[in-house]
């Protein structure tokens, strides 16, 4: 059900991975402090996110509605991160409208 919207967020993410690598590096700490030890659960749905965020540890099993609701919450402090000042700019601006 999410493959329109990772395949947005797979575009974006092959912008940033063409940025400089001290500005993926300022990529990787902005997002990481943003995603609370749940980036696995972003990489089995966007993997080369993998490559901006380094591998993961993998994330302790929920029951479904748990597991559910923390992959959307998880997903929002992505999308939160990525929109909100951002290390290289306004993101949104620079890459998702093509500059």
């Amino acid at each position: 059900p999410y493959s329109g919207v990772a395949n947005a967020f797979n575009h974006l993410i092959e912008h940033l991975l063409t940025e400089t690598e001290q500005q993926v590096e300022q990529w990787r700490s902005h997002l990481l402090a943003h995603l609370n030890g749940h980036g696995q659960l972003l990489i089995q749905v966007l993997p080369r996110l993998e490559l901006i965020i380094g591998p993961q540890p993998a994330v302790e099993a929920l029951e479904t509605r748990e597991s559910e609701h923390r992959f959307k919450h998880t997903f929002l402090q992505f999308t939160a991160a990525l929109f909100r000042a951002a290390p290289t700019g306004d993101v949104y601006r620079r890459h998702a409208v093509g500059r």
